[in-house]
């Protein structure tokens, strides 16, 4: 190359030396930014290593490896930061980006009270009271591209206990730690971005998101964490959000990821296997959301139960929802289904745990179909629930064992108590517009149920009780004040089928209903334990079938049970035949039941229901107790009538007193029946064939009447001289005769058992007043 003479050509030799000058500042880019980052975090206090930094300003590149810096324990550092952008653009107030990397970034933000104290190495100057900037002044406007966005956050954390802790002290236990919030994550971001930034900010954004790594952590507890969440085709705009799909692996909450088990300190806990929405749309303008589908797969919950640790509270197999458009004012929904649905861990509460079960309740399907929301009315098409199950439990204390999951606390019933209070100073009409919602389900349905159970521990022995193959059905459940009819179906304690439809109306103040139905072959001994608890006796066996006709109308229960048991058996009395229900009828209770049994061993009862509902002093125990002790001498009553029971004016006082029949008249001094007392003993006969576990007693009776009469006649009003022996052996010899024919006559006659007729120890009357007859008595 032939030498240039910078002396004659002075312009060539100033251009060579910019150039010369220029590639220098190329290659010592590099150094020159090392050593000034590097001096400017020293002038800050830090302490900083950077292991390489490689600037190239011909490819627009910046490429740091291992940053490190620290100041007073708190760290800013990375292990790698990627930066391509381009030049030309920035003369004309555009930034465009191709590429921004961050990878393995830790960061600790110190606040107190709210201020920034520390941000990683960085101590911010305090605040200066220099004028603020002027405001009005125009920004000048930038326009700003982003393509290819990586970030690896290795722990970003930020600490503030006295900001951190009441944001989370609903979540976990009030003495768990709560002063550093950490969050772990590799983000990606593939595609547009696109800000112009001014007086008004416009962006646009598509692309696609994915985070193959995230975990959110407070202190050791990880509040929530996934292994990879995919946003595809994204679009965001300020007239529209628009979401192809979203698929969102393994996100877990409130999870102590190194036990593989939920924390004991937090109060909720909850996983789900697998996330998916198809084609979401979101105007922020008109606040219109359309969503085509979201599906959910295998979603499980913990909860804080009785012993303040986690314990399986709910698990949900699936959750699909399709075409769902809302706006403010209205909501549409095609299809919601859930499936397999269990709830609340037996192991909390539970004193016989099912063996094959682990939860509480739960369903197989909830099929909700059609929903539509306009204007404070819903109207829902059809709600079909299947494979219903229940295990509950009454504890000793007679308290509910589910309660136990949801403890009511001094501050809910104080809200309560407060909300209660504001609604008594609105008034009626506007507190009724406020809460009034309307709603129609045009069919529920709840059909191929599993087994429904209750087992009481408050009653000894336990009690177990269960309902199979409940069938439900209800059309046009509404607000409207029009009738709703149903259908209701199920098998109780394996025997007994209940059968029942009816009517309901919601009306403005309670509901009015409407039930027919029939209850038939329950086998009552498993209900022996509240038969001994409440009326003293234990029930041996027994079959009940009943019919059914229920009738509440504006709160005045008019309703009536017809009651038909069947080999009905009651035990011994508790106390010796000391309780309430001897005391108010008069007989021990199995004897009173005996007096309605038939010939086939029914015992047939109706018992009336009424009163009203909203009276303070009514209560459908009492109601029953009553009624029923009034229908047992009813039906006696009624019954034996015929058959000359003797009743006082306005009934049977009370069975012990009014179970005696018409005597057995006979003939002065005869032993031999005549006509009448034969058509007295005639109407006995049926009665005894109809009740075969009612025993009669004869008693034979003679008086003066039977005596001949005397040689020197009694003076009116004068004192009768007392029996002789003679006369007493003569009477007594009478009246055993006559209740020796009264039995004979029954056995031979109408084939009754001799051992159903008892005789008793005579009656001889001295006074004159009693007729010669044969008392009949059960």
């Amino acid at each position: 190359m032939p030498f240039v003479n910078f002396r004659k050509h002075p312009i060539r030799a100033i251009l060579f030396s910019l150039l010369l000058l220029l590639a220098l500042i190329v290659a010592l880019s590099s150094y020159v930014v090392k050593f000034a980052v590097t001096h400017w975090f020293e002038q800050q206090g830090a302490e900083i290593t950077i292991e390489e930094l490689d600037l190239s300003l011909f490819n627009s590149r910046l490429h740091i490896k291992q940053f490190n810096s620290s100041q007073q324990q708190q760290t800013l550092s990375f292990d790698d930061l990627v930066l391509d952008w381009r030049w030309s653009p920035l003369f004309e107030n555009q930034v465009v980006i191709d590429e921004f990397e961050l990878q393995g970034l830790t960061l600790d933000l110190v606040t107190q009270q709210k201020v920034v104290q520390q941000i990683g190495s960085i101590v911010p100057p305090a605040p200066s009271n220099d004028t603020p900037p002027d405001e009005s002044a125009t920004p000048a406007e930038w326009k700003i591209n982003l393509t290819n966005l990586e970030l690896g956050l290795k722990a970003v954390c930020w600490k503030d206990s006295d900001a951190i802790k009441p944001m989370f002290e609903a979540l976990v236990h009030p003495d768990a730690p709560a002063n550093q919030l950490c969050l772990k994550t590799q983000l990606q971001w593939l595609g547009d971005v696109k800000i112009i930034a001014g007086q008004q900010v416009d962006y646009s954004v598509e692309g696609k998101f994915l985070s193959s790594l995230f975990d959110l952590q407070l202190n050791q507890m990880s509040l929530l964490s996934h292994q990879q969440l995919i946003l595809d085709q994204l679009r965001l705009t300020p007239e529209a959000i628009k979401l192809d799909q979203i698929d969102w692996q393994q996100p877990y909450f409130m999870w102590d990821k190194q036990a593989q088990s939920p924390h004991s300190m937090a109060k909720l806990a909850g996983s789900i296997d697998e996330l998916a929405l198809k084609n979401l749309s979101f105007a922020p303008d008109t606040t219109t959301v359309e969503l085509n589908e979201f599906i959910s797969n295998n979603i499980k919950t913990w909860a804080t139960a009785k012993d303040q640790q986690l314990h399986p509270l709910a698990s949900l197999s699936s959750i699909v929802v399709k075409n769902v458009f809302h706006q403010p004012t209205s909501s549409k929904v095609e299809a919601l289904e859930l499936s397999e649905f269990k709830a609340l861990d037996q192991s909390v509460v539970s004193l016989e745990p099912q063996a094959d079960e682990n939860y509480h309740a739960g369903f197989a399907n909830l099929t909700i179909n059609h929903i539509d929301w306009q204007n404070n009315t819903l109207v829902i098409d059809e709600v079909l629930n299947k494979g219903t199950f229940l295990y509950a439990e009454i504890l000793p204390d007679a308290q509910f064992n589910l309660a136990q999951w949801f403890p009511a606390s001094e501050a809910s019933d104080e809200s309560a108590a407060s909300t209660e209070a504001e609604a008594e100073m609105k008034p009626e009409a506007e507190t009724q517009e406020e809460t009034s919602v309307h709603y129609t389900i045009k069919q529920l349905s709840i059909i191929d149920s599993q087994t429904l159970q209750v087992i009481d521990h408050s009653v000894h022995p336990v009690s177990k009780h269960q309902l199979e193959k409940l069938n439900l059905t209800v059309k046009d459940l509404n607000s409207e004040q029009r009738v709703s009819d149903f259908t209701f179906e199920t098998l109780i304690n394996q025997t007994g089928i209940l059968k029942a439809d009816g009517q309901l109306t919601q009306t403005a103040k309670s509901p009015d209903v409407v039930v027919k139905g029939n209850l038939s072959g329950l086998n009552l001994a498993a209900y022996s334990p509240y038969a001994a608890k409440f009326i003293g006796y234990r029930i041996d066996q027994g079959q009940l079938n009943t019919d059914i006709d229920f009738n509440l109308k504006s709160d005045q229960l008019d309703s009536e049970v017809n009651f038909s048991f069947n080999k009905f058996e009651l035990g011994d009395l508790e106390q010796h035949e000391k309780n309430e229900l001897t005391a108010e009828l008069g007989v021990p209770l199995p004897l009173a039941l005996n007096l309605l049994r038939d010939s086939d061993d029914n015992i047939e009862l109706s018992i009336p229901l009424k009163g009203d509902v909203n009276n303070p002093d009514f209560s459908i125990n009492d109601v029953i107790t009553t009624v029923s002790i009034k229908a047992i001498k009813t039906a006696v009553i009624y019954q034996y009538s015929p058959f000359g029971l003797l009743t006082l004016a306005g009934g049977v006082l009370d069975l012990a007193t009014g179970l005696s029949f018409d005597p057995v008249p006979y003939a002065a001094q005869s032993k031999d029946l005549n006509d009448t007392a034969k058509q007295q003993l005639d109407k006995l006969a049926p009665l005894l064939n109809e009740k075969p576990k009612i025993t009669l007693v004869l008693c034979g009776q003679a008086g003066r009447d039977d005596l001949p009469p005397p040689a020197q006649p009694v003076a009116e009003g004068a004192k009768l001289p007392p029996l002789t022996k003679e006369e007493i052996k003569l009477l007594t010899n009478l009246a055993d005769q006559r209740q020796k024919s009264a039995v004979q006559y029954l056995t031979a006659t109408h084939k009754i058992a001799a051992q159903r007729l008892l005789a008793c120890n005579v009656k001889i009357d001295s006074t004159g007043t009693a007729k010669p007859s044969v008392t009949i008595s059960i």
